[in-house]
């Protein structure tokens, strides 16, 4: 289980790759694992991508809010389905978000991960 969870966040970081070198910014930052509903970043940001595991057996689902709070407007949303073991979504043109990112996590055994660019 922990094989799968490196190579998802290898394939996710070589898939994410490309659009964050493209940028003019000082580098992507990266959530770590997340098993629980939360803010993850609190300021203006560009949104790069989202790896969503899952246990193997059941499904994940995370909504990505504009916002730092449960009540912010709904940018994302993914659903993986437990036997995928991980899944998620990129963005070749990172998304703006205003607010901040938080991010809401459903399913048994779910966790996350959440790139982004800090904006000045």
């Amino acid at each position: 289980m922990r094989l799968l969870r490196i190579m998802a966040t290898l394939c996710l970081a070589i898939m994410l790759a490309v659009p964050v070198f493209a940028l003019d910014y000082r580098g992507a930052k990266c959530s770590g694992e997340q098993t629980s509903d939360q803010k993850i970043y609190g300021a203006n940001c560009l949104l790069t991508g989202v790896l969503i595991i899952t246990d193997g057996t059941n499904s994940a689902k995370v909504v990505v809010k504009d916002s730092t709070t449960a009540t912010g407007t709904v940018v994302a949303e993914f659903t993986v389905a437990g036997s995928s073991y991980f899944g998620g979504g990129t963005w070749e043109v990172p998304v703006e978000m205003h607010s901040g990112i938080y991010c809401d996590v459903t399913g048994t055994g779910a966790s996350y991960v959440v790139y982004f660019i800090p904006l000045p």
